[in-house]
């Protein structure tokens, strides 16, 4: 366990809080009887959640499925917007090679390297995970290698949305 898996804990949070509201009014304006695929990860067992989790973190999905169903209440869209820097950092980071990034297996990642018939080599040229054993095909096994430069990379979207935060409580003050 690293602390990218907290990380990855916090994204989850913050979608679940993103979509049923962070209180009580917030939480009445939720239709509970609208299809939400995030309910996915709360229903079966820990096996089909993690899967629904996996494959909800992809970037195209996770706007589609999880940010686009945000409340439509003033302030959820700039958590949403939060939420995907995050999720941007963590999961497809550009500090690290195509195979590291993603929310696939490590099986997944070698059908993907055989069916483009490319090798780990080519993939990782010019990346932090270059010279790592090219045996690791695990994404999630090949981030944890460079967690203090992920965390890092995370640290500063939430330095970042934190002066953003507090410039919007100035102006607010000043209006």
């Amino acid at each position: 366990r690293t602390s990218l898996d907290d990380w990855e804990s916090l994204i989850y949070i913050l979608c679940w809080l993103g979509t049923f509201g962070i209180n009580d009014q917030d939480e009445k304006s939720v239709d509970t009887n609208k299809y939400l695929p995030i309910k996915a990860w709360a229903e079966g067992n820990a096996e089909s959640s993690a899967s629904s989790k996996r494959d909800q973190m992809t970037s195209a999905a996770f706007v589609r499925n999880i940010g686009s169903k945000f409340l439509d209440i003033e302030g959820y869209t700039v958590l949403a917007m939060l939420v995907l820097q995050l999720r941007d950092k963590l999961f497809d980071n550009p500090k690290i090679s195509p195979i590291a990034r993603g929310t696939k297996d490590q099986k997944t990642a070698q059908l993907e390297l055989v069916f483009y018939n490319r090798s780990v080599e080519q993939e990782t040229k010019g990346f932090l995970d270059e010279h790592l054993d090219k045996s690791i095909l695990d994404p999630f096994a090949r981030r944890a290698e460079f967690e203090k430069e992920i965390s890092d990379d995370l640290w500063a979207v939430m330095a970042d949305a934190q002066q953003q935060a507090l410039e919007r409580i100035r102006q607010q003050r000043l209006q």
